[in-house]
Order: C-alpha cells, then sequence, then structure tokens
C-alpha cells in the first residue's frame, strides 16, 4: 500500500498531463466537425507518404509544368513469361507463343486501367531479370492494347521473334 502510495505522488504530474492529453484527443474526437481540418490547419511535414492511401496522390494532381509523363504501369518478365517485379499485379498471356498471323503475340495485362489508355505508350527493353541468365542481343517493341495491356514483341540480334526477357513500361501524360 505505501509503494503504491508513493508511486502516485511521485508520478502525479504525469498522470495529470495523460489524462489531459487524453481528454484533448477525446474532444477532437468528438466535436470536431466532419473534414473541418484543411490545408491551414496543417503544418509543414504533417502529412507523410506513409500516411497516404495508395493512388490517391498522382503525378497528374501535382504540378503539371514540372511534370510531362510519368510512369503509370511496370513489370519485369523472364524469359518464360514470369513476372518477376511489378508496380502493381500483372500476368502475361501467350508469351512466348506465336498467334495466328505466325507473330509472337504476347501481352503482360495490369491490374488496374492507365488513366488515359488512348494518351500513354509502352517502352519495352530486354534485359535480363533475377534469376535468368543475361539475354543474348535483342529487342524489344510495345505497344498499348486496351486499358489495362501492353503487347510485347521481342527478338534476337538477327531480327527473329523469341521469348526473351523484358521490362516494360507505360507512361501517361500528367496533363491532357
Amino acid at each position: 500500500m505505501k509503494s503504491a502510495r508513493a508511486h502516485l505522488r511521485g508520478n502525479a504530474v504525469a498522470y495529470l498531463a495523460l489524462f489531459v492529453a487524453l481528454g484533448g484527443t477525446s474532444y477532437a474526437a468528438v466535436n470536431l466537425p466532419r473534414n473541418s481540418v484543411g490545408t491551414r490547419q496543417l503544418r509543414n511535414g504533417a502529412v507523410t507518404a506513409l500516411k497516404l492511401a495508395d493512388r490517391t496522390i498522382t503525378p497528374s494532381k501535382l504540378n503539371s509544368k514540372a511534370i510531362t509523363a510519368s510512369v503509370s504501369a511496370f513489370a519485369a518478365i523472364d524469359a518464360k513469361g514470369g513476372v518477376h517485379e511489378a508496380s502493381e499485379p500483372a500476368h502475361t498471356v501467350n508469351w512466348g507463343e506465336p498467334g495466328p498471323t505466325g507473330i509472337f503475340e504476347t501481352q503482360v495485362v495490369f491490374a488496374h486501367p492507365f488513366p488515359t489508355p488512348r494518351f500513354c505508350f509502352a517502352l519495352a527493353s530486354v534485359q535480363g531479370v533475377p534469376g535468368d541468365p543475361l539475354p543474348t542481343i535483342g529487342s524489344a517493341n510495345a505497344t498499348i492494347q486496351g486499358k489495362n495491356a501492353v503487347s510485347v514483341y521481342t527478338y534476337y540480334g538477327n531480327d527473329t521473334e523469341a521469348p526473351l526477357p523484358v521490362v516494360v513500361a507505360v507512361l501517361c501524360p500528367s496533363r491532357i
């Protein structure tokens, strides 16, 4: 009993500060109107990247004069069509298989649609991914197909079509 009283006496100021702080938080949670905290109430640096939900702040919402285009989606794909790394869930379709015309009609399909698909463009580069041996000399082309897909064409150095490891990126303008 004596130790409890001694503890309370020694920490009385700390407990008082704790109750005042908790009371203020409770007051704010109960009495502030919804959406009442705005730009004027926020201090510089108060909102960090960890506090933002995915896809809430996009380059198109930033200064359009400073940013002309941004990467909307990317994927690193091995020679067998496996997605090793991507900006969002993605999968490949018909990787390394010739289509009805004899051309390798392979696609990378992303989970989300591109923000402005008709103005976006795709880039592809033959590049190794972890676990893959370095590719032979080759080239790659990519085109946007629909709202969330990219057709990819890869070629050996002698212009023979072949499935090669590739990195694909979709760039979209920030301001239309």
